[in-house]
């Protein structure tokens, strides 16, 4: 599955950071994940963490859903494990559990985030700030994309104010996205101002210049 989105020269896909305050990146507190494009024994703990995730009026995403959309040219999935050395490569259990996916979906010159689900028990630790920051990053120096975009409840207030943290704006409301009565932010991101404000580079392990 990792074989499409290949590290570049001096990019790698892996970071590793631990905490978040505010909304923004802590290095040296609390415990530590690692982000990766997803292998194929992530499958079955994806789709049962998509699964716990549904909304009212959501599909129910199975297995064969997730093997169909990733032999797609145009998506990438990623997943947080814990960093330690035991969990490298293993298969999923109570202790190398998978903390978060984030699934997106790559179109000419934007990325667009389908699909952010964390592990409640995970929550409040940076696990979500990771992803999306590993995956703005391939965005915008292996996909050369302009703009990131995504649609999100306007009830979710923690999910709305992730991404506000992140530089995401409101670009105008969905009536009824998920239901009678459940409407979805349309949100937004210049990559090229988020690469340019925080100097994002391009090196090994997680973006540097991200605010602390």
């Amino acid at each position: 599955l990792a074989d499409r989105f290949r590290p570049s020269h001096n990019y790698v896909t892996q970071a590793t950071v631990a905490g978040v305050r505010d909304g923004l990146l802590q290095h040296g507190q609390g415990p530590h994940f690692t982000v990766a494009l997803a292998e194929e024994h992530d499958i079955v703990a994806i789709q049962e963490m998509a699964c716990d995730g549904l909304l009212p009026g959501d599909q129910l995403w199975t297995s064969a859903d997730i093997h169909t959309e990733l032999a797609m040219r145009n998506v990438a999935l990623f997943v947080a494990r814990p960093a330690s050395r035991a969990c490298t490569g293993a298969q999923p259990d109570d202790t190398c559990r998978l903390a978060g996916f984030l699934f997106v979906k790559f179109s000419s010159l934007a990325i667009h985030v389908a699909n952010l689900t964390v592990m409640p028990a995970q929550r409040r630790k940076g696990v979500a700030t990771m992803l999306l920051q590993e995956a703005l990053r391939i965005a915008c120096f292996q996909r050369r994309c302009m703009v990131a975009t995504l649609h999100v409840s306007h009830a979710n207030n923690p999910a709305v104010s992730l991404y506000r943290s992140i530089g995401f704006q409101d670009d105008g409301l969905l009536d009824d996205y998920y239901g009678h009565g459940q409407h979805a932010k349309k949100m937004m991101l210049d990559l090229v101002k988020w690469k340019n404000h925080y100097h994002i580079e391009r090196h090994d392990g997680l973006a540097s210049g991200y605010p602390v």
